[in-house]
C-alpha cells in the first residue's frame, strides 16, 4: 500500500504509530521522518490486505478510551503508547499479528539498509542510524560510504 492510497488523517495515524515504536531519541531522527510508516504499509498489506486501515480503525476507537474526542493521531506520546500497549494484549489474533508487524516492519525499515535507499535516484546509502551506533554494514565492502 502507497502513502497515496491512504487518507491525510489515515497517513497521520500510521506516522504516529511508527512514532510509538521509535521516537526521535538521543539525536536519532523518529521512524516516520525516516518514511518508516511507508514501509510498515507495505508490509502489513503483504502480510494481510486490508490490515492498514482495520488497524488505524482500531487504534482510533481505542483512542476514545483515552480521550472521548480524539483520534490517534491527535494524542500525545503517553496516550498513543497506551492505545498501542492495549492492542498488544487483545484476544483477537489478528490484531496481535498486526502489533507485531507493526513492531517487526518499523525497526526492520529503520535499522536494515531500507531506510537508506533513494527511490528516485535509486541510490543506498547506509541509514544515518548505522554511523551513529557504529554498524558498518554486513560485510567490509557492503555500502563504503557507511564508514
Amino acid at each position: 500500500m502507497a502513502p497515496a492510497e491512504l487518507s491525510p488523517d489515515q497517513e497521520a495515524a500510521l506516522r504516529a504509530l511508527v512514532d510509538v515504536v521509535l521516537p526521535r531519541h538521543a539525536g536519532l531522527e523518529a521512524a516516520s521522518e525516516r518514511g518508516v510508516h511507508e514501509h510498515v504499509a507495505a508490509c502489513l498489506e503483504a502480510m494481510q490486505p486490508g490490515s492498514v486501515r482495520m488497524l488505524i480503525l482500531l487504534l482510533d476507537i481505542h483512542a476514545r478510551n483515552v480521550d472521548s474526542a480524539a483520534r490517534f493521531a491527535d494524542l500525545g506520546p503517553e496516550g498513543r503508547a497506551r492505545v498501542f500497549s492495549d492492542l498488544a494484549v487483545d484476544d483477537a489474533d489478528e490484531i496481535r499479528d498486526a502489533v507485531d508487524g507493526v513492531l517487526l516492519f518499523t525497526l526492520g525499515g529503520y535499522f536494515s539498509d531500507w531506510s537508506g535507499y533513494d527511490r528516485a535516484s535509486r541510490r543506498l546509502d547506509a541509514p544515518p542510524v548505522w554511523r551513529r551506533v557504529g554498524y558498518r554494514g554486513p560485510s567490509e565492502h557492503h555500502l563504503p560510504n557507511a564508514r
